[in-house]
C-alpha cells in the first residue's frame, strides 16, 4: 500500500482493520514527582484529582533507566525507544567544532507519539514537553521547551538563579507560528488559574541559604504552562496532548534535605526542626498545587478518555553546587510514578511494574494504532484490549520542523549549565 495523503503527512502503513478510537488521550508529565511525597498526600486527602484517577483505574511506580538525565528520559517516553536508538543522551553532545552543543529536538533520530499519531490523522497538542526546540510542524499544536518567558530567560533562572529575568515570547518556538501571539497574551495575564499561595519567593519560615527564586518562579512558569494547554484544548480540542511541568523537580533539588537526616549535609545546609518542617510543608504544598493543575485539565476530559499522569524519576540526598540537596542520580530515585484511567483500564493493582519505554506503545494500543516492532517498550499490562497489532517501523514517518535559530540560544544556555558544573 503506498502512502496515504493525509493533509501534508504520509501514513506509510495503514491496516484496513485497523479503526483509530475518537476518544481522546491526555499525557501530563511532572518532573520529578515520587511516591515517597505523594503516598501520604494521597492518604491525607491532599491530592484528589491523582487520587479519583488511583480509584478510576491503575497506579504504579514506573521504573526508570540510568542515568536519570530527564531529557533522556523523556524522550524514551515520547518515543517507546532508548537513547540509543532516539539519539537523545544528555543536555549536552560534542559538537562538530571540537565545542559542546546542547541537545535539540533537531538530535532526536527518530518519530515521537505526536508524529506517528499525526501520520494517523489524529490531531495534537504538545506543550512545553523537552526537547521539542525547535517545534515540529505537527497536525495541531506544538508550544516547544523554549516558548515559557522565552528560551533564555527561563533557562537564566534555572540555572543562574536569575530572578529579574524575564520577556517576551521568542518567535519560531511555537507552531504553527500564529501562536506566538497568542502565547505573548497568556504571558501577559497576571491571574493564576486556582487558588494557592506560592510557598516560595517570601517565605521567612524556610532557611536563610535555601534559594526561593527558581522554586517562586517554577510556580508561575506551571501554571503558564497549564494555560497554554487549556488554550490548545479550548482551540484545537487535540486527540492526544502532552503537558509537561517542571516545577516539583526544581523544588525538590532545593527543598529535599528536609526529608533526610541531617549528618547527610554539611553543617551549613543543615535544618533547624523549625525550618525542616517548614521545608517540608513547602514541598508538599507544591505537591498539592501541582494536582490542582492536574484537576484543571482533567475538567476536559470525560470517563472513557485516557488519562495518564507520569514522571520520569524520584529523588534522593544529594549536595549539588553548595544549596541543592535533592538529585537523582542513584538506586533510590529510580522509580518515577505512573497513574491511568481510561476505557479499557479498570481499577486493578498493578501485576507489573511498567517501564518508561512502555508509555508510547501503551497509547498507540490504547488509540488502536499499530506498535512499531522496534520499540523497545510494550504494551502495559493495565490496558486491557482484545487485539493489538504492530508495524516493523516508524522511522520513516515524516518529522518537519521550523528553523532551528540554535546558535544565540544554545550559547547562553550552555554557559548556564557549564556554571552549575552539568558540563565541563
Amino acid at each position: 500500500m503506498g502512502p496515504l495523503d493525509l493533509g501534508g503527512f504520509a501514513l506509510i502503513w495503514q491496516d484496513p482493520r485497523i479503526e483509530t478510537r475518537r476518544d481522546r488521550v491526555l499525557l501530563v508529565g511532572i518532573d520529578g514527582a515520587t511516591f515517597r511525597v505523594i503516598n501520604p498526600l494521597m492518604a491525607a486527602g491532599r491530592l484528589p484529582n491523582l487520587k479519583s484517577i488511583a480509584r478510576q483505574g491503575v497506579v504504579s511506580p514506573l521504573r526508570s533507566a540510568a542515568p536519570l538525565v530527564s531529557p533522556r528520559i523523556w524522550t524514551t517516553m515520547a518515543t517507546g525507544k532508548v537513547p540509543l536508538k532516539h539519539g537523545i543522551h544528555h543536555w549536552i553532545r560534542p559538537g562538530d567544532d571540537g565545542g559542546t552543543q546542547l541537545n535539540l529536538g533537531t538530535d532526536r533520530l527518530v518519530p515521537a507519539l505526536w508524529n506517528i499519531t499525526s501520520a494517523h490523522g489524529l490531531t495534537n497538542g504538545v506543550v512545553n514537553w523537552l526537547n521539542t526546540y525547535p517545534p515540529e510542524k505537527v497536525r495541531g499544536v506544538m508550544v516547544s521547551d523554549f516558548a515559557i518567558a522565552g528560551a533564555r530567560e527561563d533557562r537564566e533562572r534555572l540555572f543562574a538563579g536569575n530572578r529579574e529575568a524575564k520577556g517576551h515570547v521568542d518567535e519560531d518556538v511555537a507552531y504553527p507560528g500564529n501562536w506566538s501571539a497568542i502565547l505573548d497574551q497568556l504571558t501577559s495575564e497576571e491571574k493564576l488559574l486556582v487558588d494557592h499561595v506560592n510557598p516560595f519567593g517570601n517565605n521567612t519560615t524556610l532557611p536563610k541559604w535555601l534559594k526561593q527564586d527558581i522554586p517562586a518562579h517554577s510556580f508561575r512558569d506551571d501554571d503558564l504552562v497549564t494555560r497554554i494547554a487549556l488554550e490548545v484544548e479550548e482551540r484545537v480540542r487535540p486527540d492526544v496532548l502532552l503537558v509537561y511541568l517542571s516545577g516539583i523537580d526544581k523544588v525538590s533539588h532545593n527543598t529535599w534535605g528536609a526529608l533526610e537526616p541531617s549528618e547527610k549535609y554539611p553543617p551549613h545546609i543543615r535544618f533547624t526542626d523549625d525550618e525542616r518542617a517548614a521545608t517540608v510543608a513547602a514541598l508538599e504544598s507544591y505537591y498539592v498545587y501541582t494536582d490542582k493543575l492536574i484537576g484543571k485539565l482533567l475538567e476536559r476530559y470525560g470517563p472513557n478518555d485516557l488519562v495518564m499522569v507520569v514522571s520520569d524519576h524520584g529523588f534522593e540526598a544529594q549536595l549539588l553546587v553548595q544549596w541543592l540537596t535533592g538529585g537523582h542520580e542513584g538506586p533510590k530515585a529510580i522509580d518515577g510514578v505512573l497513574f491511568a484511567r481510561g476505557s479499557n483500564i479498570p481499577h486493578q493493582r498493578a501485576t507489573s511494574r511498567p517501564g518508561i519505554a512502555d508509555i508510547t506503545p501503551t497509547i498507540l494500543a490504547w488509540l488502536g494504532i499499530p506498535v512499531g516492532a522496534d520499540m523497545d517498550g510494550r504494551i502495559a499490562d493495565f490496558l486491557k484490549v482484545s487485539s493489538t497489532t504492530a508495524i516493523p517501523s516508524y522511522n520513516d514517518v515524516p518529522v518537519e520542523r521550523v528553523a532551528d535559530d540554535r546558535g544565540e540560544i544554545e550559547d547562553s544556555i550552555i554557559d548556564q549549565l557549564r556554571g552549575l558544573g552539568y558540563v565541563e
